[in-house]
């Protein structure tokens, strides 16, 4: 999961896309996400539950088998 913060000045957004393409080549399942309103530690609390909630949703994804 690579989730980033609308807000987010110290690690760009763009870099998901690099990291994407990485994990793409190695066939490891993943997702983008942007937390809109969200900074790089995802405050305020609103962002960080909105965050929490699609990790939550991700993991519960991944292990459905």
């Amino acid at each position: 999961m690579l989730l980033w913060g609308s807000r987010d000045t110290t690690v760009p957004p763009t870099d998901a896309e690099r990291y994407a393409a990485v994990l793409s080549q190695a066939r490891v399942n993943h997702r983008i996400g942007t937390i809109d309103g969200g900074d790089h530690d995802f405050a305020p609390a609103a962002a960080r539950a909105a965050m929490t909630e699609v990790v939550a949703a991700f993991v519960r994804e991944c292990l459905i088998v």
